[in-house]
């Protein structure tokens, strides 16, 4: 037994990590020894040696043996006591696999080489635990065989997380991140394994299950999640989708599983935000088409927006008995087609570049605006912002800029806010409205009543005009339609109390026209009197006859 390679304590570090190898060297004797994953990884003949140099320089890749050599050869000739440095090395799978090698060479009371210890680690190995969450990342199934055993993977992703990020920052974005890696993994059965797919994404390997079993857990994270969790000082709920497909059935290489439950993710956050679907070959069509869309917008955007268009709906004052006002509407045109704005909008708004698009739906209406102003067409008109534009106070600043530009006058112009109540920067939204306000332009809260919150929302921000959604106002159709008609009218008693005035939307016929008229709607919007239309037919439409 040598008294200094056969110690409890290197027994105890050689097995403390599977990624990290230990070795220590008797200057005395000539002897290394190397800790038995070393031995077993590198394929090394014996945990012994006494030639160290030449078993392991061999392995060495040929283009960093001199790297090594170099170092080592310091310190066994006392230049230096620190062995440090990185080079690649074949492993027994034949693989050259980076290293960073560490050791130290201690001396005795009379200056004499005594010891010389140290540590490798692989540095390829760092991308197989996420630094974060500690969960495992999917660099691992790179060596998983999917065509020799069932079962089924589930991709789960936490749904508008970016929003949560800009709400409360990065820090505690990541102390969430680490909360649902804990809970998600609490949640695993004992063959199961959970990698950490993406900064706010996780995937599940359930070995020997199929897509119900999985289905089945992806309920039980959806309740779990969307119950109020304390993290610090913040209450937050949850919500995620997911994305599911089985091994072989569906695939049986790593590639083409992870891309099938990116397609179910993906669908299930564009069309069923909430839920999880599972993968089917009619959706890599599908999923095909909004790929091929995304490309197209992004293509129309850096083509000066070729493509995009407004079209204007008006809107009918009842005090005036004429057309006071329209609402621009934006409309896209790919491959001669008209795109429905339900297709494209998300997908504006989910690559952020809504943001883009936004700022020109904004100039062009204000061109629009100036041409008819001279004209003599028309002497207000509205357009509609996303939220995405209330991150901060640029939209509000370009917007103030733009109308002084083109000399307009401020309160001409309504800024509708289309579904901001879901804006996250509160107080970004908050000073764009005060400065545009302050300015002179009017502000208007579209889809009015469709959220719980809108009413709370409504003693912070100063609006306007409310728009009634046209849910609402269908629902006065209805035979038994006496709750609509008591919502409606209280809401528009309500505007009036406190010096708002009420738009309508969804005018279809006379018979809602009349109601809407009898309970004091200010302003009217609806197929009665047109459908959104391009400029040129709208100013036909409403020329003096």
């Amino acid at each position: 037994m040598n008294r200094l390679l056969d110690t409890p304590l290197f027994d105890c570090i050689a097995q403390s990590a599977d990624d990290i190898y230990a070795y220590v060297y008797d200057p005395a004797t000539g002897v290394v020894r190397y800790s038995k994953l070393c031995v077993d990884y590198f394929e090394l003949p014996c945990e012994y040696t006494n030639n160290s140099r030449e078993v392991w320089v061999s392995r060495i890749h040929p283009d960093d043996r001199h790297i090594y050599i170099e170092d080592i050869s310091a310190v066994m000739s006392g230049k230096t006591s620190k062995h440090h440095c990185q080079y690649r090395i074949r492993n027994r799978y034949g693989n050259y696999v980076w290293l960073e090698c560490d050791g130290k060479m201690i001396s005795d009371a009379d200056g004499k080489p005594y010891l010389f210890a140290g540590l490798m680690k692989r540095i390829d190995n760092f991308a197989k635990y996420d630094p974060l969450t500690k969960l495992l990342t999917t660099t691992e199934l790179e060596y998983a065989s999917f065509s020799e055993r069932t079962g089924t993977m589930l991709l789960v992703g936490l749904d508008h997380f970016r929003n949560v990020v800009s709400a409360f920052g990065l820090n505690f974005s990541e102390r969430i991140i680490v909360h649902v890696a804990t809970l998600l993994q609490s949640m695993c059965g004992r063959d199961d394994r959970l990698y950490q797919f993406a900064n706010h994404e996780f995937l599940f390997d359930l070995p020997g299950h199929d897509a119900d079993y999985a289905s089945e857990l992806f309920t039980r994270i959806y309740d779990e999640l969307s119950q109020v969790h304390y993290i610090g000082e913040h209450a937050i709920a949850l919500s995620v989708s997911g994305g599911i497909a089985e091994y072989p059935k569906h695939a049986d290489s790593r590639e083409n599983l992870v891309r099938y439950l990116e397609l179910g993710l993906e669908h299930a956050k564009e069309h069923c935000r909430g839920s999880v679907v599972t993968y089917t070959h009619s959706l890599s069509g599908k999923q095909q088409e909004i790929t091929d869309l995304r490309i197209a917008l992004s293509e129309s955007i850096q083509n000066g927006f070729k493509g995009f268009e407004l079209y204007y709906q008006p809107i009918y004052s009842q005090r005036d008995a004429a057309y006071r006002s329209c609402e621009c509407l934006l409309r896209w045109n790919h491959n001669g087609k008209v795109v429905r704005p339900d297709q494209f909008i998300p997908l504006l708004e989910d690559s952020g570049e809504i943001i883009h698009v936004g700022n020109w739906v904004m100039e062009e209406a204000i061109r629009t605006f100036v041409d008819w102003r001279k004209r003599g067409i028309l002497t207000h008109i509205g357009f509609n912002t996303s939220p995405l534009q209330y991150r901060d106070t640029a939209f509000a600043e370009r917007l103030i800029e733009c109308g002084r530009r083109a000399g307009i006058t401020p309160s001409d112009i309504t800024v509708e806010l289309t579904e901001s109540y879901g804006v996250n920067n509160f107080s970004a939204l908050m000073q764009s409205v005060e400065m545009m306000r302050k300015e002179g332009y009017r502000v208007s809260m579209d889809d009015f009543g469709m959220e719980h919150s809108t009413m709370a929302l409504l003693r912070s921000i100063p609006v306007d005009s409310i728009k009634i959604d046209h849910t609402f106002v269908f629902g006065l159709r209805e035979p038994d339609s006496h709750v609509d008609h008591a919502m409606i009218q209280a809401l528009i008693n309500m505007a009036h109390q406190i010096g708002i005035l009420v738009v309508a939307e969804g005018i279809e016929d006379e018979p809602l026209r009349m109601m809407l008229a009898n309970m004091g709607a200010d302003l009217l919007q609806g197929y009665l009197y047109s459908k959104p239309v391009p400029k040129e037919e709208f100013e036909r439409l409403i020329a003096p006859q």
